[in-house]
């Protein structure tokens, strides 16, 4: 089933510092409904210039030519194409503000039009990381995902901080094993997250001075599952975080995911800088035990 969508003003929503946005010509078109999660760029005419209907548009002033140009007829041919092609909104990249000569856009076409810092490259994925978050209700995080004690526990701290040998230590414990690195988590009736590992990746583990693993070969099928209702959050801290708190080891707070609010328990490590596991499972399930699962 087709997704409802959402309006170009929905996108813009608190969305302006991710964005980068400058400068915005709003124009009628604020109501424009977005229906897709990706976006597309023009270049001159060539590759990308075949504009796909109802798709956010990205210009970067450095190398598209047919707005920059004050030339009255390429201008107008321009006009014609994406009115034609319904394009919602128009992006100009790498732009703290948008050429006095553009601003007439607005008008026959009612287009917003915005001007955002970002390159083209770091705009396109944010956009599209807004698009699939506020249409699809679905976001990928890093992390590694695992079922403790009946729950859904996601791992996470920086790159390095041990949270897959952390994660695969726990699963020769007893627990279950879901999925390492690339993370997707969505938003299902509003009321719960449901997260699971990357198609292309969620049987993979990477194993940092040992290379790709599998985890089919790994692990078992009994201490695999393919997906889980996310109820709590650890975040590895780096010792140095984690010296700055006295009650670290006590530490509670909360994440929000698209709106949900997640438990999240800090985990300081050891002195050797490794992770104390039995320390680990004891916080879990006293979190359990205490209500902590939705």
């Amino acid at each position: 089933m087709r997704a409802q969508g959402i309006s170009v003003q929905q996108l813009l929503a608190g969305s302006e510092g991710r964005l980068g946005l400058r400068q915005a010509i709003r124009a009628k078109g604020l109501e424009n409904r977005l229906h897709l999660d990706q976006v597309q760029h023009y270049m001159d005419g060539k590759g990308s210039g075949s504009l796909v209907r109802n798709m956010i548009l990205i210009m970067d002033p450095a190398r598209d030519r047919p707005l920059i140009r004050r030339d009255d007829e390429t201008c107008l041919t321009f006009l014609e194409k994406i009115k034609t092609a319904k394009i919602p909104c128009i992006f100009m990249s790498a732009s703290e503000r948008i050429a006095d000569h553009l601003c007439h856009l607005t008008g026959p076409t009612g287009i917003p039009l915005l001007a955002s810092a970002h390159d083209p490259y770091v705009l396109e994925s944010r956009l599209k990381g807004l698009l699939s978050e506020k249409i699809s209700h679905r976001i990928m995080v890093h992390g590694v995902l695992l079922k403790m004690f009946g729950m859904g526990v996601m791992i996470q701290g920086d790159s390095g901080a041990g949270k897959t040998t952390a994660g695969m230590m726990l699963v020769q414990k007893g627990h279950t094993w879901i999925a390492d690195d690339a993370i997707e988590i969505e938003k299902r009736h509003g009321q719960r997250l449901y997260a699971k590992g990357c198609k292309s990746t969620r049987h993979l583990i990477d194993l940092k001075a040992f290379g790709i693993g599998d985890a089919t070969r790994l692990f078992d099928d009994q201490r695999r599952a393919a997906g889980t209702d996310l109820d709590l959050i650890l975040d590895m801290a780096q010792r140095g975080d984690a010296l700055g708190r006295k009650d670290s080891d006590g530490f509670r707070n909360v994440r929000e995911i698209m709106g949900m609010r997640i438990p999240c328990l800090l985990i300081p490590p050891c002195r050797d800088h490794g992770f104390d596991l039995l320390a680990i499972e004891k916080r879990v399930a006293a979190f359990r035990r205490d209500g902590g699962a939705s």
